[in-house]
């Protein structure tokens, strides 16, 4: 019998967290899964521990394949599982041991999509003792943007009758971002999203690759949410209101692609030049001449003061200066 839920882990030189990992989802509450680890062409001991859980456990299946990327790899996997939904785990993160059961009760009211809250860990993983009072709410995509809940894949359980029903895929040209797009696409389509405010899932902090700007990063992002607006266009999930809602949350990016510049290895006048690119394009342009006060929801107003005015130096210095106190607040918290 087909299970209701397909658990996919893609997996690359995984094997200093992947057994506590995939520990956390074999002894969720909610039995009614399948686990798919896909390995992602990894060099290390992965792969003996993955072959290990899938003697295990039935539940588990195992795929291995040359190294194409996580998203390609996540695509494999929504393109092999069984299950009726779908949940995306990282390979070093921790599940609470009643997210899949959660998830499952707001999809059994209706929603195409289910959505949770998760937490931040660096070495020990804490959850909050969960409450027996687990209250569903119909969320708008502009909630979960303002609530930074639209980037991460790993917090959603997804029909994937919906997923396929419009094509929708991780862009395996993104190496920045693919969560998000692929997560506005399947939040459009939805006719429902629900959510609960439990904090059932654990992101492990500093152990991945800093995010790296490159030239083509801003071009991309773009693009991808012009595809975004085309997409919604085309199926009729979006007005003018929300096209404005994607070009204003493409516009706050702008501070964090200032501050993956202020850390390149690169002169001042180089990461200048990089950042007046973005700063000279008349989306950003338009949408910060027109939209300031929305643009200050839930971000610095200095930011896109500065970005109106084209105050390159002094925008790339209050980067620098916000990482620095973010990662000695980092430092004092762990």
């Amino acid at each position: 019998m087909k299970p209701l839920i397909s658990v996919i882990i893609p997996v690359y030189n995984g094997e200093k967290y992947l057994s506590q990992t995939v520990e956390s989802v074999l002894n969720q509450s909610f039995d009614d899964f399948e686990l798919l680890l896909i390995d992602d062409g990894s060099t290390d001991n992965s792969k003996s521990i993955i072959d290990f859980f899938q003697k295990k456990d039935n539940r588990v299946r195992c795929v291995y394949k040359s190294n194409t990327g996580v998203s390609d790899t996540r695509n494999r996997g929504i393109a092999l599982a069984n299950g009726d939904y779908i949940y995306f785990a990282d390979a070093d993160d921790i599940l609470h041991k009643d997210i899949l059961l959660e998830l499952k009760k707001v999809i059994e009211c209706g929603y195409d999509i289910a959505v949770c809250n998760y937490l931040t860990f660096r070495d020990k993983c804490h959850f909050e003792t969960a409450s027996s009072n687990s209250r569903i709410v119909n969320i708008k995509i502009d909630e979960l943007l303002n609530k930074g809940l639209m980037t991460s894949a790993w917090i959603k359980l997804i029909s994937k009758k919906l997923l396929l029903n419009y094509d929708i895929l991780f862009d395996i040209n993104m190496t920045y971002g693919e969560d998000l797009f692929f997560c506005l696409k399947s939040c459009f389509a939805a006719k429902k999203i629900g959510f609960v405010d439990k904090k059932l899932y654990a992101y492990r902090l500093g152990n991945g690759a800093a995010s790296k700007y490159h030239p083509d990063l801003y071009e991309h992002y773009k693009v991808a949410y012009n595809d975004i607006k085309q997409f919604g266009i085309k199926h009729d999930f979006i007005n003018d209101n929300d096209i404005l809602m994607l070009d204003i949350d493409f516009t706050k990016k702008v501070v964090s692609f200032a501050k993956m510049i202020a850390l390149k290895d690169e002169t001042i006048k180089q990461k200048n030049d990089d950042i007046k690119l973005i700063l000279n394009d008349s989306t950003i342009t338009n949408i910060v001449n027109n939209h300031l006060s929305e643009l200050t929801i839930n971000a610095s107003s200095d930011y896109f003061n500065l970005v109106k005015n084209k105050k390159t130096k002094r925008l790339l210095f209050k980067a620098y200066i916000d990482i620095i106190k973010s990662k000695i607040a980092n430092i004092i918290k762990y």
